[in-house]
This record gives structure tokens, sequence and C-alpha cells, in this order.
């Protein structure tokens, strides 16, 4: 969407193609940035680049303000010969940059033996983060953070893939969208109540959770099957129904 603003505002941006570099600085929405700020923007494109500070949103975060934001696509870098700095949201986030209510959805790639990727930031640089969250269901091995030179004010907690849609849902697209249909989420029977809902159709939130009464036996027509004698050979069996 942009490689260096300065100084800028961006509101309800979009980007969705994916990315690739070979250079400095590469992210899903912005390059670099210095004090700028960023509200309900979304990336949906994948972040590749061979070179440090790549991030799913922001490659370097230099005193921006950046609320109610998402990064939905992968994180890959190729570097392995320093620290990558790879991070789902941001690769560098630096004094004086805050990241509020924002999201990474994607599968981070580029640990190697000189840093390790973060989940949401990469390198930790005295930043702020306050209600943010990364796909733990997708990034197992990866803490919030990869790295750090001076430790921030972190808050970034690791959650499934429906818990990161739910918070994007919520944080950056103005609440869930309900489809009309119902969902049977569990069948009853005639021992246990069920239950049906409407889901949204992002991430699969439930609302209008309704109980679905047991089935009663007199609804429940018998059919008889008749009887065998046992022989040597087969089992034998009484009237059922």
């Amino acid at each position: 969407f942009v490689g260096f603003p300065f100084m800028s505002t961006f509101k309800n941006s979009t980007a969705k193609g994916n990315v690739e570099s070979t250079g400095w600085s590469t992210g899903g929405f912005s390059g670099d940035g210095c004090e700028c700020s960023f509200t309900n923007c979304i990336a949906y494109g994948n972040a590749k680049a061979d070179d440090w500070n790549l991030g799913g949103f922001i490659g370097f975060n230099n005193a921006n303000k950046i609320e109610n934001c998402t990064a939905y696509g992968d994180v890959t870098s190729t570097v392995t010969n320093w620290n990558p700095k790879a991070g789902g949201f941001v690769g560098t986030n630096c004094s004086d940059s805050v990241i509020k209510n924002s999201h990474a959805a994607g599968t981070v790639t580029g640990s190697n033996d000189k840093g390790m990727a973060g989940g949401f930031v990469a390198h930790d640089d005295n930043g702020t983060t306050e209600g943010c969250s990364f796909d733990k269901t997708k990034n197992p091995t990866l803490n919030a953070i990869g790295s750090t030179a001076r430790e921030g004010k972190n808050d970034i907690i690791e959650k499934d893939t429906n818990e990161i849609l739910a918070d994007i849902c919520i944080d950056s697209l103005g609440g869930h969208s309900f489809d009309d249909g119902w969902v049977i989420d569990k069948e009853a029977s005639c021992t246990e109540e069920g239950s049906k809902s409407h889901h949204c159709i992002r991430c699969n939130a439930k609302t209008d959770i309704t109980v679905i009464e047991k089935v009663s036996h007199a609804d429940i027509k018998l059919v008889k099957t008749e009887g065998k004698k046992a022989t040597h050979m087969t089992d034998g069996v009484i009237d059922y129904w």
C-alpha cells in the first residue's frame, strides 16, 4: 500500500496484494513509517523478503500509532546470515511506537540461529502493544515477541484461529456478520438435548444459541425384526424392535 510514509494518516484502507522484496524493511501494508497514524487498516496479502525487518502489516515501526489494524497474510523471511526480524504483524517495534487492538492471523516463517521470528513482534525495541493477539495454532513454536533490544510495554495474547478471527471481526471489521441459516451444533438424542445457532461467516462465532429438545420415544415408529434360531454355524437372536 505504501513504502515509506512520514507524518501521514491512513484510515479504513486495505491492501490485498502479496508483497515480495529483496530490500530492508518490508510489510504487507507499509514497509517503513515514521510519526504516522494507521487506523482500521487491513493487509490481506502475504509478505516475503530476504532482508531484515519484515512484518505482516509493517516492517519497521518508528514512532507510529497503529490501532484496530489487521495482518491476515503469511510472513516468510529467507534471511540466513543475520537476525531476520520477521513478525506476524511488525518486524521491529521501536520506542514511541504504539500498537493497539491489532492482530496477526498468518503463519510466520523466518527463524534461524541468529534470531527467532515473532508471532506478533519480531524485535521489540521499547515499543508498546495493547490488546493485540496472534495465531498460536498456526505458530505453535513461536512466542509473541521473537527478540528484545529494550523491553517495552507489551500486551499480546496467543489465541487459536477462531479466537483471532473473532478479535478481527470486533476490532477491525465493525462486528460479526452472522448467517441467517441455522447450524446444528449438537444433534439431539433421546437422552440428551441438542443445540443450534447462527454462525458468523468470518470467524464462526455463534449467536441465538437455541436448545433442541430431546427426541421423544413417542415420535419413533417401532419396526419389529423377527428372531431366528441359533445354529452350529451362526448366532441366533430374539425378536427385537
